[in-house]
């Protein structure tokens, strides 16, 4: 009978420690991941010069915010870039963050690059953006 008891709790035990674990592992990886800004002006795909953006997204964590784009050089000649300058604006237009993406290469004909960039506030308020590209 004792033995049954113990394997009982051993059981027990072990679901418990696993159930937990599976909430940890959950809240750690929705903390990792952020908050996504869904603001239309900002992941809105943008034709600037000789290249498109596509696919933005404007990730917010706890203390910092995080932009991805796609970079495509839309022209059929090679294109030498030093960085994009990305600035956010809030709903009243007002600059909120400016953000750098470094390039520093030739991007090819038809070519894509993902171009990424951080900053060390929340801009979960982001309403719109511009970029400006540094040749």
């Amino acid at each position: 009978m004792k033995k049954i008891i113990y394997i009982i709790l051993i059981i027990v035990i072990s679901c418990t420690a696993v159930a937990c674990g599976k909430v940890q592992s959950s809240a750690s990886s929705d903390t990792k991941k952020g908050k996504e800004v869904k603001s239309d002006l900002i992941i809105a795909d943008r034709d600037i010069d000789t290249f498109k953006f596509t696919n933005a997204s404007l990730i917010v964590n706890d203390n910092s915010s995080t932009f991805k784009v796609f970079m495509t050089n839309t022209s059929d000649s090679p294109i030498n870039v030093k960085n994009v300058i990305i600035k956010f604006y809030d709903e009243s237009s007002n600059l909120i963050a400016t953000m750098e993406g470094v390039v520093l290469e030739t991007i090819d004909a038809k070519e894509t690059k993902i171009l990424s960039a951080s900053h060390y506030e929340k801009l979960d308020n982001a309403h719109s953006l511009n970029y400006e590209i540094i040749k």
